[in-house]
């Protein structure tokens, strides 16, 4: 259980205590960056090196913020390659704890298809620009990899990237 700092913050789900779970399913920043601070800059680096996480740099920001606001960059190609190393059990932690973030992550099934999958956004100006979905969906023995993005133009495009996900996972497997 991570603690609530009673600060509060204008997104409700935030308000409130949070397991590894919620906060991935409404992606509570502040929840992250408390493990961040906990973790510190040199265990960071040193994890964000071995997971060849993108460009690596945790810099550009504090530590708290450095995914949010720092020098960090990977791009969808990137994300792709990051999970099938993390599917395939191929990075420097244990199968436990790689099988305990598998859990986490949020999942929502599709006629016969399971999305496991994590949102993003990027703010500039304080309003959402960017959002991507980054996951994996599985059906029966088959699994495919994907990173999706989506420019942000108004409030409803940042819900359409679970819609956009759904379907063209359906028609992948409609037409394979």
């Amino acid at each position: 259980m991570i603690r609530w700092d009673g600060v509060p913050n204008t997104i409700e789900e935030w308000n409130r205590d949070h397991t590894l779970r919620s906060a991935m399913q409404y992606s509570v920043v502040p929840v992250f960056q408390q493990i961040a601070n906990r973790i510190g800059s040199e265990r960071m680096k040193k994890f964000v090196d071995d997971f060849d996480y993108g460009n690596r740099d945790i810099g550009g920001a504090p530590l708290d913020k450095f995914w949010l606001e720092g020098n960090l960059r990977i791009t969808a190609l990137e994300q792709v390659r990051f999970l099938r190393r993390f599917l395939s059990e191929d990075l420097p932690v244990s199968k436990r704890n790689l099988e305990l973030v598998k859990d986490i992550i949020p999942e929502e099934k599709a006629e016969g298809i399971d999305i496991h999958a994590k949102t993003g956004t990027q703010f500039k100006d304080g309003k959402p620009f960017l959002g991507w979905l980054v996951g994996w969906a599985e059906r029966g023995d088959e699994t495919s990899i994907f990173a999706m993005n989506i420019d942000i133009h108004s409030a409803a495009h940042l819900a359409q990237r679970w819609a956009m996900s759904r379907a063209i996972m359906k028609r992948i497997w409609a037409v394979g």
